[in-house]
Order: C-alpha cells, then sequence, then structure tokens
C-alpha cells in the first residue's frame, strides 16, 4: 500500500459506504492523483440497502467534509 495513501488512513471517520467517497476527497484535495480501474459488478440478488438510512449517512458525511 502506497504511504501517501496510508497518511490518508487516519483521517477518515467513515467507516461505512461513504467510506471510499471521503478517501477521494482527501486525496483531491492534497493533489493526488485518482486513477480509475474498472471492475467487475457481480449483482448479489440478497443484497439489502436502507435507502433513507444510507441517504442521511452520506449527507452527513458531505457536511463532515465541507464544514
Amino acid at each position: 500500500m502506497p504511504r501517501r495513501f496510508q497518511a490518508l488512513l487516519p483521517e477518515i471517520a467513515d467507516e461505512g459506504w461513504f467510506f471510499d467517497t471521503e478517501l477521494l476527497v482527501l486525496a483531491e484535495r492534497r493533489g493526488m492523483r485518482i486513477d480509475e480501474v474498472p471492475v467487475e459488478w457481480v449483482e448479489d440478488p440478497d443484497s439489502r440497502v436502507s435507502i433513507v438510512r444510507t441517504s442521511v449517512g452520506d449527507l452527513i458525511g458531505i457536511a463532515r467534509l465541507y464544514v
């Protein structure tokens, strides 16, 4: 794992869905290069997400990053 990436980990507050977004925002703010890597999506028909809870958590995460 690159040292720059490891340096960001202690600054990330979210341990859920918003983790990757927070990581990308912090990396961009520090001028780090961000590469896109393709992935193969595998649909899980038994997956469950609470849209309201996830949306509220994301909004709180966004507010935390910009306050």
